[in-house]
């Protein structure tokens, strides 16, 4: 740990990281736009529907409007990724 312009640094140890990146690699995060969201299980089902055809797809909600999204294909995750705007019962996601 450090102390540059007042400001605590901490330097994680390279093994640290790597594990950080291990867990979260296959992880995306959505935000629903409008305040009105698609209740977890219509969620659940979409994302299955649509994005789990090369694996089971799951979903964590992150509270009000954001959920983790973990796409275990990373050709599906990029496909994701770039295949947007997505829509649950027609609610922007």
């Amino acid at each position: 740990m450090s102390i540059e312009n007042r400001k605590l640094k901490v330097k994680l140890p390279r093994a640290v990281r790597e594990e950080g990146i291990k867990l979260w690699e296959d992880c995306l995060i959505g935000t629903f736009i409008d305040d009105d969201v698609p209740n977890y299980g219509r969620i659940l089902s979409m994302a299955n529907r649509v994005w789990g055809r090369r694996g089971s797809v799951s979903v964590t909600s992150l509270g009000a409007k954001s959920f983790l999204f973990k796409i275990p294909d990373s050709g599906t995750r990029s496909w994701v990724l770039n295949s947007g705007p997505w829509h649950v019962a027609n609610k922007n996601l």
